[in-house]
């Protein structure tokens, strides 16, 4: 698969998991653990704009816990919030066809929070997603196109 390639799907499934719903005044902001701090920088850029007076966060460890933190994710964010108080930039972003291997890295994120959704949705964690056949397709593509190596404890190939 050559890199344009890789890029259009990738963005493809990365369009579909990415929430854009806009942000609404509410009475707190919960954030959900995750392996990395991208969750506390945008919800400290939410309580900076004032879409609530409180912060909360949440969890132990994640389904794909490669954050390499020997702590409770919950602490961690708590710990990054209570350092990082101004001007954090929001830095998730699809990587450009130019950083092929950020864009495989970035690939392999996506197909791991897809197969997230699955895995949660048959605990009975979540309401099970409805995938459009073109999300379903594409992750389906580069699950047989990224090297095996990457994919660090993923159920597929």
């Amino acid at each position: 698969m050559n890199k344009s390639e890789l890029h259009k799907l990738t963005k493809i499934l990365w369009d579909w998991l990415a929430i854009k719903d806009e942000p609404s005044k509410s009475d707190l902001i919960f954030l959900v653990g995750g392996s990395k701090l991208e969750t506390p920088k945008k919800g400290l850029e939410l309580y900076q704009k004032g879409f609530a007076p409180y912060l909360a966060t949440s969890g132990k460890t994640g389904t794909f816990n490669d954050s390499g933190w020997n702590k409770p994710i919950a602490d961690v964010f708590a710990e990054f919030l209570n350092f990082e108080y101004l001007n954090v930039p929001n830095d998730e972003k699809l990587p450009s066809e130019n950083e092929e291997e950020k864009l495989k890295e970035f690939a392999v994120r996506c197909l791991k929070e897809y197969e997230r959704l699955e895995k949660y949705a048959a605990k009975g964690d979540l309401e099970k997603q409805i995938i459009p056949l073109e999300i379903s397709e594409n992750y389906q593509k580069l699950t047989t196109n990224i090297p095996h190596g990457m994919w660090n404890g993923l159920t597929h190939p």
